[in-house]
């Protein structure tokens, strides 16, 4: 295990948070971004620094008309917002950070959990906006005991991932609280629970995984 003080180690890239900031992200991968950020102080200020960037920048154009969506854009976006600088993350009962309990609320143990594999299980979220997901594309709270390992497969577009408890492994390194991480199709791997409490992760796919060897693997 790492030191929690040197917590996260892993981030999304830069270029990913200026979009966030930027509110240029779609839902689903403005879910993941926040809850990154309610765990992650130094990209907190980040994306502070470029919305401050953006707004002054705002200041110097012209009034534009709204979009239709505008409304429910910012809607949605203050659901999923996270603290700012210097107001650590506090966690509900449930243990999840605020931009997951918009979605799933405080009661792990009440939610639909749907199984992967032994010891592996999922629930999937579903959009607060009034604009429905890409048909292929899913966000999932996905739970692994320690030892648990997900099934081995490969990507058909990108899956992006935050841990929100525990911790995960695969070929590439250790995962746990706050890490955050993308990979692609190039990437086949099996991830699995690390000692101690169980992983909690979030996980959004552009579409269905794809199973390597005679694994089945269940849509996430």
């Amino acid at each position: 295990m790492s030191d929690p003080s040197a917590r996260p180690r892993h981030h999304f890239d830069e270029a990913l948070l200026l979009d966030f900031a930027a509110g240029s992200l779609p839902e689903t991968l403005s879910i993941l971004v926040a809850t990154h950020l309610s765990l992650c102080p130094a990209c907190r200020v980040k994306v502070a620094d470029a919305e401050a960037v953006g707004g002054a920048l705002l200041e110097a154009l012209e009034p534009e008309a709204l979009a239709p969506d505008a409304l429910d854009r910012v809607l949605a976006r203050l659901d999923a917002e996270p603290p700012g600088e210097g107001t650590p993350e506090q966690r509900g009962e449930g243990g999840l950070p605020r931009p997951l309990r918009a979605y799933l609320g405080d009661d792990l143990e009440a939610l639909d959990w749907q199984p992967l594999a032994p010891g592996v299980d999922k629930v999937p979220l579903t959009p607060l906006s009034r604009a429905p997901w890409r048909p292929a594309e899913e966000v999932c709270l996905v739970h692994l005991l320690p030892g648990a390992v997900a099934p081995h497969h490969t990507h058909a577009g990108i899956e992006a991932t935050v841990i929100v408890q525990g911790g995960l492994a695969d070929d590439s390194g250790n995962y746990e609280l706050g890490d955050a991480c993308i990979v692609d199709a190039s990437v086949t791997h099996a991830p699995i629970g690390l000692p101690g409490e169980p992983c909690l992760c979030l996980v959004y796919v552009e579409a269905p995984l794809l199973p390597v060897g005679d694994n089945h693997v269940a849509s996430i």
